[in-house]
């Protein structure tokens, strides 16, 4: 038996998008199709219409403060190259394990910035015609979007690792993994770096003095994180994330069942998890947030200036401090 049908379908976020100019509404490829008449033509007529995304109109100024209001939730984390990084050249002789804890807020810091430029990528809705092709539809534009999101939610990710490996090396809990001993590399110590194994860690040392203040700096910003994190997870290991809107629908699903009807599988069994972009932003944003807090909790927590050398009017040098003199969290 022979079974044919025909289906028809489109991608949904191609009509995401249109264009109103003299009270005649546009699809982006019939604005470009006819309005097209030269490199930057389409750039500046589009300061004349009304932009139209998912039913929401707006002018050209409303969309350009769209993305600059977006961006003032997104903050900028300065604290190594303002406050840490003047220090290091003590830091190194008089305590290395901070020095290691200052070059991993650096590069937090670094991680947390390159996650928001891709943020604020995704989230401007309408790249030039200069930067991409009208012509193509706003299909293509919706696409970038989404790979300027993922790219982002792993970059929001990682951040946590870095911070992390911050209050890993500045209250030396790399000594408490099993089978340290002073001949292992910089990066089998990173590599045994997780928040299993720093839990348990903290687990067995949760009455040393002030560990618990720490962990809850830490374990804040691990719930905060829950959704980037399976998000992430799902990108990098369990065949990505689904974007609802951005492809077209499938004409139809396969179902197979035993002889009593009992499924065995089907088709949406293999299928990612599915996101809605636009709802996604407001998550990436208090992401940001709760990271961009972490740092600055835990830079004030370990007080890197307080491992320099004090000035003493009876000494001519300037005496190192004991790091047990300001080393809040000291594993026995």
């Amino acid at each position: 038996m022979n079974i044919t049908f025909n289906f028809k379908s489109k991608a949904l976020c191609r009509d995401y998008l249109k264009v109103i100019y003299d009270n005649l509404e546009y699809t982006l490829i019939e604005f470009a199709t006819k309005f097209k008449d030269g490199d930057f033509s389409l750039d500046i007529k589009l300061k004349e219409c009304i932009i139209v995304y998912r039913g929401n109109k707006m002018t050209y100024e409303e969309l350009c403060n769209r993305d600059s209001h977006f961006s003032e939730g997104l903050l900028f984390s300065e604290r190594y190259s303002k406050e840490i990084y003047p220090l290091e050249h003590f830091l190194i002789i008089g305590n290395k394990d901070y020095y290691k804890a200052a070059k991993f807020v650096n590069k937090t810091e670094r991680c947390l910035q390159t996650a928001r430029y891709y943020l604020m990528n995704s989230y401007d809705l309408l790249k030039t015609d200069f930067d991409v092709n009208w012509e193509t539809g706003y299909g293509s534009q919706f696409l970038l979007r989404t790979v300027d999101f993922t790219t982002s939610v792993v970059w929001y990710n990682s951040c946590f690792d870095y911070i992390l490996q911050v209050i890993y090396f500045a209250f030396g809990l790399y000594k408490k993994i099993p089978g340290f001993n002073d001949q292992m590399s910089h990066e089998k110590l990173l590599k045994e770096c997780s928040y299993s194994s720093l839990s348990g860690i903290y687990g067995n040392y949760k009455s040393v003095q002030n560990f618990r203040e720490l962990w809850e700096i830490v374990n804040k910003c691990y719930n905060s994180l829950t959704e980037v994190n399976s998000w992430s997870n799902y990108i990098k290991h369990k065949g990505g994330i689904a974007f609802k809107g951005l492809y077209p629908p499938d004409p139809f699903v396969i179902k197979v069942t035993d002889v009593e009807g009992k499924t065995i599988s089907e088709t949406s069994d293999f299928e990612s998890i599915e996101l809605e972009m636009d709802e996604g932003y407001d998550i990436l944003k208090k992401t940001h947030r709760a990271i961009y807090d972490c740092i600055n909790e835990l830079v004030d927590y370990i007080d890197f200036k307080s491992a320099m050398p004090q000035k003493d009017p009876n000494n001519e040098n300037l005496p190192i401090p004991d790091v047990n003199s300001y080393v809040k969290v000291i594993l026995p």
